[in-house]
């Protein structure tokens, strides 16, 4: 379920971010759902190169997943 949240952020598409997000609302609370879309963005960030995003990541530890 997350890999569709991922393609969907991955090609910027808010349709199929939210109805990935509507699909995993069937499975997770509103803590899993917030910790799925963290760790989509920051695995797009890293993957993609994206240094804005991987820095911020970087400097919010907060927020990183445990997905590494």
């Amino acid at each position: 379920m997350t890999d569709a949240l991922i393609r969907a952020i991955r090609a910027r598409n808010l349709d199929q971010a939210s109805h990935a997000i509507a699909r995993l609302q069937r499975y997770m609370n509103n803590e899993g759902i917030k910790a799925a879309i963290i760790a989509a963005v920051e695995h797009l960030a890293w993957e993609e190169g994206d240094r804005s995003a991987a820095k911020w990541l970087l400097h919010h530890p907060q927020h990183l997943s445990r997905h590494q």
